[in-house]
């Protein structure tokens, strides 16, 4: 069975070593957009995909929200449904179909120091939102580093675009 492009772009991050942690929403609405050629990607295709990843899951999975700390960033990532056991966590989001958790936010992601200082589920996806709409809005979605060191939002780099190719074209 063929998973959702969105599932095997997050998926296939850490396997074909794109990152440690995972994939940021910036690049996936990036990655998604570029395939389905939409010009420019709005709040309302973000809040889209974020409905289908919280209400048409894998199974087996459950998206990961976290806080990375290599890319001071907020990351998706896929986890097993067992693993979800033993994750420390208040915020989550239930697929309206099957009611199985779908969508979680970790505790550094939630942390006022580390992470998005968020209180509940509702208040966590809007914070994420919010966060990937600047770099989304001005086609900014990967995330690279800079000469100083620093990361930040810019265009899709060669590398990127071999993976989006590879992963989902």
């Amino acid at each position: 069975m063929k998973h959702p492009d969105w599932f095997s772009l997050i998926d296939q991050w850490r396997k074909k070593n794109m990152g440690v942690t995972g994939i940021t929403l910036p690049f996936l609405v990036g990655a998604l957009s570029l395939k389905e050629k939409t010009i420019q990607p709005s709040e309302s295709t973000t809040r889209a995909l974020l409905q289908e990843i919280i209400n048409q899951p894998v199974a087996g999975y459950i998206i990961q929200v976290q806080w990375c700390p290599n890319i001071d960033a907020p990351v998706l990532s896929t986890i097993g449904t067992i693993a979800v056991a033993q994750e420390k966590m208040k915020c989550s989001f239930r697929s309206k179909e099957s009611g199985n958790i779908s969508l979680i936010f970790s505790t550094n992601y939630q942390s006022d120091i580390v992470g998005m200082g968020c209180s509940n589920e509702n208040d966590c996806l809007e914070k994420l939102i919010e966060y990937a709409a600047e770099p989304i809005s001005n086609g900014s979605f990967s995330r690279n580093k800079t000469i100083s060191g620093e990361y930040e939002y810019g265009k899709f780099v060669k590398r990127d675009l071999s993976y989006i190719d590879e992963t989902i074209m």
